[in-house]
């Protein structure tokens, strides 16, 4: 007779399949056990002299598997969430810390991505901390103008949404 006992030590290799096609959907190279629980509920029949227990049932037996994955792709939040993963007109919101260039009167720095209208905030950085925020920038295309309250050479971290 086969060994009908399984254990899991570290890793599980586990692949979800669509019901419909029975073709894998997502395959989790990355898990890790977190926790495997058994249950049941049980009854007891009791009587005599002492009171002993004369009969028991078990009944509503449940075996919980609880895995971790060490990863998280688009893949996995849309099965979990039972959603489609949609690729196109995604607003995302960008943040880049830069170094400004330039000269008196015209700061620039340059983002990686084009930023919605009116979507562009700048801070000027302290070390690593955000400080006040500079006013007054203008944006075309991927480039920022910064006028007041910075010079070349400073730090500056820039919050955008953008269209993907």
């Amino acid at each position: 007779m086969a060994n009908q006992r399984y254990g899991l030590k570290e890793v599980a290799n586990v692949i979800f399949f669509d019901v419909a096609t029975g073709k894998p959907v997502i395959f989790f190279d990355t898990l890790k056990v977190s926790t495997i629980e058994n249950a049941s509920e049980s009854a007891e029949v009791t009587g005599g002299q002492g009171n002993n227990r004369l009969m028991s049932w078990d009944f509503g037996r449940t075996a919980t598997l609880t895995l971790q994955d060490a990863l998280l792709s688009d893949t996995t939040i849309s099965l979990l969430s039972g959603n489609a993963v949609k690729n196109a007109d995604v607003q995302l919101v960008g943040r880049e810390v830069l170094t400004v260039t330039g000269s008196t009167g015209s700061f620039k720095v340059s983002l990686s991505q084009t930023p919605d209208t009116n979507s562009v905030t700048v801070y000027k950085m302290a070390g690593s901390i955000m400080d006040e925020e500079i006013t007054g920038a203008t944006v075309s295309s991927k480039d920022v103008t910064l006028t007041t309250g910075v010079k070349a050479g400073d730090r500056v971290m820039v919050f955008y949404t953008y269209k993907l």
